[in-house]
């Protein structure tokens, strides 16, 4: 089993050092600070959609489609999904999502992360706990609220 380790407190200075590193960064999809939810699907994940995966580790990954530029918003999306996921904070994991044109368009400037992508997070994060809910009541032979 693959083991991944969140991305936490990356300055700018530091992520163009990287990028320096890496021959301008475009090698940076290969490396272990971005995957794919879809490789944590396969790796023991369950994918509840396109930004919300339940780990068998009890970790819930939240992927964040934009780019973090000093802004906040790897955190700012993932709180929307979490919070409707009604998730607890410790043990969500935030997954930077790749390049993949069903996130629409991935450009993060102007902030409009949050304003264009509120309501989206907010329906993706409701709509695993349904399935969640749905899941439990089906396993306890309970009917769902």
């Amino acid at each position: 089993m693959t083991t991944f380790t969140a991305v936490e407190n990356i300055s700018r200075r530091n992520v163009l050092k990287l990028f320096g590193a890496v021959g301008g960064g475009l090698a940076l999809g290969g490396t272990s600070l971005v995957w794919s939810p879809m490789a944590l699907a396969q790796d023991k994940q369950a994918l509840m959609n396109l930004f919300v995966a339940i780990g068998e580790d009890n970790k819930v990954y939240l992927t964040c489609h934009r780019s973090e530029m000093g802004q906040g918003i790897r955190t700012g999306i993932p709180q929307v999904l979490a919070d409707e996921l009604e998730a607890d904070w410790d043990k969500v994991v935030v997954v930077q999502g790749l390049a993949d044109k069903r996130y629409g368009s991935q450009n993060t400037d102007g902030s409009r992360s949050i304003r264009k992508h509120y309501q989206r997070m907010r329906q993706m994060g409701a709509t695993a706990r349904t399935m969640l809910e749905q899941a439990a009541a089906q396993q306890w032979k309970s009917p769902c609220k």
